[in-house]
């Protein structure tokens, strides 16, 4: 059996990256080029006496083994009836499936029918009562629980996040409750603002860039205002009527790269409130759009040209004084590559990929007709989804399946350098049910991912040792 590896190059030097070892190590050109040959199963060269000595030296330290795993079944999974019955923290809770907007992007409003669409849809009280229930019984080992309003858009149903903070103070008593709103920031009024204030609110405001761009994709469901210029006008009130969220107050962007990337940079010049506050930003994702987001060439060189300005500031060479921008976008990514790896004897016979993330342990979502799933980025209507209900409680063998949704890809897995790096969780299978080849797309996006974290990681090192 062929190595369990995956070889690459910097400008520096040769590697491979040794998926049982979970380590980078670097070689001559001649092993470099000797283990490829083996990788792609062709007639393997003579090796000089040096490199035969680095290579038994490899083999002695355990490396370069062809060892895979044979079952599969995450190591979270033993621990996941005591997370469920002890340990849930955070509950998102989806008010509605209406909205104000219709954003092109948008799950309910343009998807291949694999996702939400737009509708009148409303939780009921009653569903939130019981919810509410759940999450305090289930998480007797944490001192604070969050609860997060989400949509459609949240706020159309105020008066249901009133009665929810009231009733949370009685259920909850004696824990502390944090609060945290996602919302596209156009029907805000001082009232709502003043509530949220006394209440400690997260809020939490989509914004796509500057207005060109946002009011391209983002717009009214029944009206040609500019949904920037309104959301805009909530942003500076917020900061400069309301301080108590100076340190609770985010902006999520949506990136279309399709667009001109630094056209997004000039939004944080024309507006430096925005470098205020926190910024999370994130490209489209179209894996179950029907229209596609594809990159343009200019956008890609210029995003590129960015994040090499982002790791010029990160080692101090220049400085992003007034427009934050390209940290922001980058920041986790830079963070990211400056981790060392932890190294590992060998991978176990029972192991599995680590993109999924373990059911109700960072977060829970709740849908308007009451039923569980393990965030709010995955689609509402794969049965395989669904971890439970408000009448039932949360399913440890559902959320056993979600968390070991690899299973069903066992033989495409098992081979794949990704492994230790894998990005993806059940989300990836979406519309798996709609077409089988989508998740060779998701795995080969993965792949790519993996392979630029790895080749970055190993720069970055290079860069630190000089």
């Amino acid at each position: 059996m062929k190595p369990y590896v995956h070889t690459f190059k910097t400008l520096k030097s040769d590697y491979f990256y040794d998926v049982n070892k979970n380590s980078v190590v670097p070689i001559s050109s001649e092993l470099y080029n000797y283990i490829n040959c083996i990788l792609a199963e062709k007639t393997m060269p003579e090796l000089s006496n040096s490199a035969k000595q680095e290579l038994d030296t490899l083999y002695k330290d355990g490396y370069l083994s062809s060892n895979r795993v044979k079952r599969f079944e995450h190591p979270q999974t033993k621990y996941l009836d005591d997370y469920l019955s002890r340990k849930l923290k955070n509950l998102s809770i989806e008010l509605t499936q209406n909205c104000n907007l219709r954003c092109s992007y948008c799950n309910y409003t343009s998807n291949n029918g694999s996702s939400r669409l737009h509708n009148n849809k409303q939780i009921s009280f009653e569903v939130i009562e019981k919810a509410l229930n759940i999450l305090r019984d289930n998480s007797l080992d944490n001192k604070e629980v969050s609860i997060g309003f989400y949509g459609g858009e949240p706020l159309m149903e105020f008066e249901t996040i009133c009665k929810t903070v009231e009733l949370s103070k009685t259920i909850f008593k004696g824990k502390k409750v944090n609060y945290t709103v996602t919302t596209n920031g156009t029907l805000f009024s001082d009232d709502i603002l003043n509530f949220m204030e006394q209440n400690d609110f997260m809020l939490v405001i989509s914004l796509d860039g500057p207005k060109e761009i946002n009011d391209l994709n983002r717009k009214f469901s029944n009206t040609e205002d500019s949904v920037f210029e309104k959301v805009i006008f909530w942003v500076e009130r917020i900061i400069s009527n309301y301080p108590n969220f100076k340190n609770k107050f985010g902006i999520n962007m949506v990136i279309d790269p399709r667009q001109d990337f630094t056209q997004y940079s000039k939004l944080f010049t024309d507006y430096p409130v925005l470098n205020e506050v926190l910024i999370s930003i994130n490209t489209v994702d179209d894996s179950n759009k029907v229209e596609k987001y594809k990159q343009t060439e200019d956008f890609n060189k210029k995003s590129n040209y960015a994040r090499f300005l982002a790791y010029l500031n990160f080692f101090d060479e220049i400085e992003f004084k007034t427009n934050h921008f390209y940290s922001y976008f980058y920041n986790q990514l830079i963070s990211k590559m400056i981790e060392g790896f932890d190294t590992q004897e060998k991978l176990d016979e029972c192991f599995a990929p680590s993109g999924p993330c373990t059911p109700g342990e960072h977060r829970l979502f709740l849908n308007t007709e009451g039923i569980f799933f393990p965030c709010e980025r995955i689609s509402e209507i794969p049965e395989i989804n669904m971890i439970g209900d408000v009448v039932n409680g949360l399913s440890t063998e559902k959320s056993s399946k979600v968390l070991n949704i690899s299973r069903s890809q066992f033989s495409n897995c098992q081979d794949c350098f990704a492994f230790r790096g894998c990005s993806n969780c059940v989300k990836a299978f979406d519309n798996y049910d709609n077409d089988k080849d989508s998740i060779k797309v998701m795995c080969e996006l993965s792949r790519e991912d993996f392979n630029y974290e790895l080749v970055g990681r190993t720069i970055m090192q290079e860069i630190k040792e000089i």
